[in-house]
């Protein structure tokens, strides 16, 4: 059943939860190519209408943040969230619905330091621009390895891997575990609970609020993408 705003919610929440609902089915339509899955679209729609509530209740205009662009991050974040909590997947959908949910939860964190900081120049924007898409590339990436050092593998039917992408994940995933191991010690914490132990983000960073929580992330995934590049030039 859609819970929609009670009567605890002041006008300005309802008014935005009336601004927020159309974003929800163009976030369904791009989560359902992205998943590459069979996945029923009116539960999808359900819970894209909870994280339009969250967006609503969370939405702070001192961040600077656009409403549309909060409301999609918290629309998808709960359907990624709904869908993680049932039960019978492939490993394929498995590790693709962690590396989607780490990508969100490190965008979040990019659009947080980017309303703080905005760049000054238009040089700055590029940089950033080009920061912030890898910093999503490489999140994804690691999202997806969490899977295999995951408990849940033995209940989860692998149907796409072969020998050649295994020896090719190992390798890629020892490369990111060297990454990880030169970051500071707060974020190279971080990054060991919520990408290798699959940690809540919140209490993958020591509990932080979920602000600070996802600038970290994303801060500390930069990181190792900063790491992975300069070691690909090194060899």
């Amino acid at each position: 059943m859609i819970q929609g705003p009670d009567a605890h919610d002041p006008p300005e929440v309802i008014a935005l939860v009336a601004e927020g609902m159309p974003l929800v089915e163009p976030v369904v339509r791009q989560l359902q190519t992205q998943l590459a899955a069979r996945v029923d679209a009116e539960d999808l729609v359900a819970l894209g209408y909870q994280g339009v509530l969250v967006a609503a209740r969370t939405f702070e205009k001192a961040r600077h943040v656009p409403f549309d662009r909060w409301a999609t991050l918290k629309i998808r974040g709960a359907i990624l969230d709904g869908l993680r909590r049932e039960g019978q997947m492939s490993r394929y959908f498995h590790a693709r619905l962690r590396a989607l949910a780490a990508a969100n939860d490190a965008e979040e964190g990019l659009i947080d330091e980017d309303a703080s900081s905005p760049p000054s120049t238009p040089e700055a924007a590029d940089e950033r621009l080009t920061s912030y898409l890898t910093a999503i590339a490489t999140s994804m990436a690691m999202g997806s390895m969490m899977v295999h050092d995951d408990g849940l593998l033995e209940a989860i039917e692998d149907e796409r891997g072969t020998l050649e992408d295994e020896a090719m994940r190992e390798q890629l995933k020892s490369s990111v575990r060297a990454a990880i191991a030169d970051r500071p010690t707060q974020e190279r914490e971080m990054l060991e609970r919520y990408y290798f132990e699959g940690r809540p983000l919140e209490e993958a960073s020591g509990g932080l609020s979920r602000s600070w929580s996802s600038r970290l992330l994303a801060q500390a995934t930069a990181g190792v993408a900063r790491s992975l590049r300069r070691a690909r030039f090194e060899r």
